[in-house]
């Protein structure tokens, strides 16, 4: 039982050291020293100081940051160690009480003892006394009996002597050597079957009793003092265990220090503990990992340094083409606007033109038939002389009506501007051939009486003007054409300039737009150009190459 409790002591001690909870050893010790103190003194009291410190261990465990599978293993370990104590107690406590059981038994054989003594002796002196009393009443008796009875009494005493006496000596004196320490008596009269042999049975047991008593006192001690050995290698360990810790946490609070003003490139070079190795070579892999990163980060920060310089400076430039851009495409937003005004006053006039010339296309070819009416008048004339007066009417009339025409085509073609000059010029001279004519017409009849000759001269001016008039008919025809064809392209011409109007504002406002967001760009840029620069300052703060100084300082000499 008792190993049981060791094999119990000992893993949960193994436990808790690899959970690393002081608690919990605190009470596993305070438990094992109950349990070495209960195997002295029996006290019940301890039973129940045990089950305390048992629930102080589980709310311990349940306070620790021990994982779930670690903690199951632990309350496994204390409920077999709680088991194997409160087994043990109640075998130790059955133990004493058999004890004491027994010492009471030993007191009554010596209180049976005694009285057997005393009844032997009783009995051999109330014999004498009847002996006496018989010779005293029966004198008469003959010398053979009270030989006899003589004999009998002393073949009595000496039976008595030998069959009760003598055994009870031996075991007083057997009782008197186990009292002294002796433990190396052999009781005799062991085999007897009477109250002797029990006696002498209880003897023997009162003598095993004690063998066992002085083997439990030094177990006892012999605990005691593995116990205080094992108290005082436990307060050593414990001892070496916190300077251990105590060289492990100013070890690494130096290198907390040291990473806190920058430097990258110390490490832990001395040599932990066993336990402790692991958090060493944990915290150089953790410094060798973040010196890498701070290498990267700084070569990173170099280009982003470089990178945030040449946005910004290509965010000025484009800022400043940005905005001459927007300026010259202002500009020319304008300037085709008045374009685009200036062709569409042109396509309205070039509109109104089309509709002059198409009244002076009607004019001409009314002046054409009235030309072609002159001619069949005149070839009248020279068909009929005898007609001739009434062909000077006609003359005067046609000159008349001929005048009326210029006047108007004059009216019209002047309307028309320069496009319309040609015909004022052809409508000046049939205006001035107009008069002419009516001069003749004057002429003619003043001389027709004189002059037929001269008729047939009208008659072939007066062809000529058809001539004429034909010709400008067909040219005013061709120049209503043109006028079309030109009205047609200005306010086509009119038509494209709004659309690319329409497209330079367009364009206007998306550039503008552009200008703003390349004024957020570079005031971006600039802002990213300082954080690089500041990023740039603050990694300056960390050393992650090494240099002529020492790169760590050992966790031995820290402690010095």
């Amino acid at each position: 039982m008792g190993r049981d409790m060791d094999r119990s002591t000992r893993s949960l001690l193994v436990g808790a050291q690899s959970a690393g909870s002081f608690s919990l050893l605190e009470a596993i010790l305070v438990m094992r020293r109950i349990s070495s103190d209960f195997r002295l003194t029996r006290d019940q009291k301890l039973i129940d100081a045990f089950a305390d410190e048992k629930k102080s261990f589980v709310d311990a465990l349940a306070d620790s940051s021990v994982t779930d599978e670690h903690q199951q293993t632990l309350k496994l370990l204390i409920d077999g160690y709680d088991a194997a104590f409160q087994r043990w107690s109640s075998m130790q406590l059955r133990r004493a009480d058999a004890f004491k059981d027994l010492q009471g038994s030993i007191s009554g054989l010596q209180s049976d003892a005694a009285s057997v003594n005393g009844a032997a002796a009783d009995a051999s002196n109330a014999a004498s006394q009847e002996m006496a009393s018989q010779i005293s009443k029966a004198s008469i008796l003959s010398a053979v009996v009270i030989i006899a009875t003589f004999i009998f009494c002393g073949l009595f005493g000496v039976l008595t002597a030998l069959g009760i006496s003598a055994p009870l000596g031996r075991l007083v004196g057997n009782l008197r050597d186990i009292a002294t320490g002796r433990n190396d008596v052999k009781v005799a009269d062991l085999n007897r079957e009477d109250e002797i042999g029990e006696l002498a049975r209880a003897v023997q047991a009162f003598q095993d009793a004690g063998v066992e008593r002085i083997r439990l006192t030094q177990a006892a001690a012999e605990a005691r003092r593995r116990a205080d050995e094992e108290r005082a290698n436990a307060e050593i360990a414990d001892a070496e265990q916190a300077r251990q810790q105590a060289r492990v946490v100013h070890s690494i609070a130096a290198g907390l220090e040291r990473v806190s003003v920058g430097d990258l490139v110390y490490r832990l070079n001395d040599a932990f503990s066993s336990q402790y190795e692991k958090m060493r070579h944990d915290f150089n892999a953790a410094m060798e990992k973040l010196q890498d990163a701070m290498k990267v980060i700084a070569a990173s920060i170099s280009g982003i340094h470089s990178g945030a310089g040449e946005i910004k400076a290509a965010a000025d430039d484009l800022s400043h083409r940005t905005e001459n851009q927007a300026a010259s495409l202002k500009e020319t937003a304008e300037a085709l606007d008045k374009v685009t005004s200036t062709v569409q006053r042109t396509a309205e006039d070039t509109t109104r033109a089309k509709s002059v010339i198409a009244s002076a296309r009607t004019a001409a070819e009314r002046s054409g038939e009235v030309a072609r009416s002159a001619t069949v008048a005149m070839e009248g004339i020279q068909s009929s002389a005898k007609k001739i007066g009434q062909i000077i009417g006609v003359i005067d009339e046609i000159a008349f009506q001929t005048n009326l025409l210029a006047l108007n085509a004059g009216v019209e073609a002047a309307r028309a501007g320069d496009a319309g000059a040609g015909f004022a010029v052809v409508a000046s001279e049939v205006r001035a051939l107009a008069q002419r004519s009516a001069e003749a017409a004057k002429e003619i009849k003043a001389l027709v009486s004189t002059s037929i000759g001269q008729v047939s001269q009208g008659a072939q001016l007066v062809g000529q003007t058809g001539a004429a008039q034909e010709e400008i008919v067909a040219q005013v025809i061709e120049i209503t054409t043109i006028v079309s064809r030109i009205a047609e392209a200005a306010q086509d011409q009119a038509t494209g300039l709004r659309q690319v109007n329409s497209a330079v504002s367009q364009l206007d406002g998306a550039t503008q737009q552009n200008a703003a967001m390349v004024e957020e760009s570079t005031a971006a840029s600039h802002r990213l150009a300082g954080e690089a620069a500041e990023l740039s300052r603050l990694m300056a703060r960390f050393r992650v190459e090494q240099d002529d100084q020492v790169a760590s300082e050992g966790p031995a000499d820290q402690a010095a």
